[in-house]
C-alpha cells in the first residue's frame, strides 16, 4: 500500500476510535427530558423525576452531562424514601462530575442521608466535603452548618457544635431563616442533653410541675426567650451525647408519654 494511501487509513482508525470513545451528544428530545425531570422534581412530581432521570441514564450511558441525571435521581430516591438508592447515585454522579457546585450539593444530599440515619461521623464528613467543595448559597449554608453543630452535639462535642451556630447567628446568614437562627441561638449556650416535661408560659404552672415529679424525679426550672415570649421549661437530667439521652426518654416515656429531649 504506499504510503500516502496508508496515512490515510491510519487518520481514519484514529478517527473512529476517538468517535467511539467520546461522550455521546443526546438528542434534543432526551436533553429536554432531563430538563422536564428537574422541573417536575422543583414541583415535588418525585415519580416523574425519578422516571425522566432513570429513562435519560438508559438513552445516555456516555453523555457529558450524564452527571446531572444520575444526581436528579438520587434526589428523586431521597424523596421516595429510597435512601441505599439514593446514595449509590449520588457517589456515582460524585464520580463522574467535573463540576465544583454538583459535587457539594451530591456530598450534601449524601450528609443528609446519613444524618436522617443518625449517623452523625459520616454526615460531618459529608457536609465537610460539601463546604470545602464550593461555596453555599446562604440557603444551603445555613442548613449545612446548623447541621454540622447539631451532629457535634449529638456526639457530645458541644464546644466544636459552637462555631457552626456561631455562623447562623451572624450575618449574613442570621438573615436567611428565622427559624434555624432561633434554635442555633438556643443550641449554642446548650452544654447537655436534658428530658423536658413541660413548657408554661407562667412559673407558678411549672412549680406545680415539679412538685407532681418528686419524689420519682429531680426536676429543675429553666427560662427560654421563644417569639419574644418567655417560657418556664421544666426539665431534668444531664446526659452527654444524645443517645444517653434518648435512652433515658425510653425508659420513661410509658409513664411520661410528653417527655421532649432538650435543646
Amino acid at each position: 500500500m504506499p504510503t500516502s494511501q496508508l496515512s490515510v487509513s491510519v487518520c481514519v482508525c484514529l478517527w473512529l476510535i476517538l468517535v467511539g470513545c467520546a461522550p455521546s451528544t443526546p438528542a434534543r428530545s432526551d436533553r429536554q427530558l432531563l430538563a422536564e425531570g428537574f422541573t417536575q422534581y422543583s414541583a415535588r412530581q418525585f415519580d416523574k423525576s425519578h422516571t425522566a432521570a432513570d429513562e435519560y441514564i438508559r438513552k445516555n450511558p456516555n453523555a457529558a452531562n450524564l452527571d446531572e441525571a444520575y444526581y436528579l435521581r438520587g434526589l428523586s430516591r431521597i424523596s421516595r424514601n429510597e435512601k441505599p438508592a439514593a446514595a449509590q447515585d449520588l457517589q456515582a454522579a460524585i464520580s463522574k462530575t467535573k463540576r465544583a457546585d454538583l459535587k457539594a450539593k451530591a456530598n450534601r444530599a449524601l450528609g443528609d442521608i446519613a444524618y436522617d440515619a443518625a449517623r452523625w461521623q459520616d454526615a460531618i464528613a459529608c457536609y465537610q466535603i460539601s463546604l470545602a467543595t464550593a461555596p453555599p448559597s446562604p440557603v444551603a449554608g445555613v442548613h449545612i452548618n446548623y447541621r454540622l453543630g447539631t451532629c457535634h452535639q449529638n456526639l457530645g462535642q458541644f464546644a466544636i457544635s459552637k462555631p457552626y451556630f456561631q455562623k447562623i447567628i451572624t450575618p449574613p446568614l442570621s438573615n436567611t431563616d428565622p427559624a434555624y437562627l432561633r434554635s442555633a441561638l438556643v443550641r449554642i449556650e446548650a452544654k447537655v442533653f436534658s428530658l423536658q416535661f413541660g413548657a408554661f408560659r407562667d412559673q407558678p404552672n411549672a412549680a406545680a410541675l415539679v412538685q407532681q415529679l418528686k419524689p420519682a424525679l429531680t426536676a429543675t426550672i429553666a427560662t427560654e426567650l421563644r417569639d419574644n415570649q418567655l417560657l418556664y421549661l421544666v426539665r431534668t437530667g444531664s446526659y452527654p451525647t444524645l443517645a444517653e439521652a434518648q435512652s433515658a426518654r425510653a425508659r420513661l416515656l410509658a409513664k411520661y408519654p410528653n417527655i421532649t429531649i432538650a435543646p
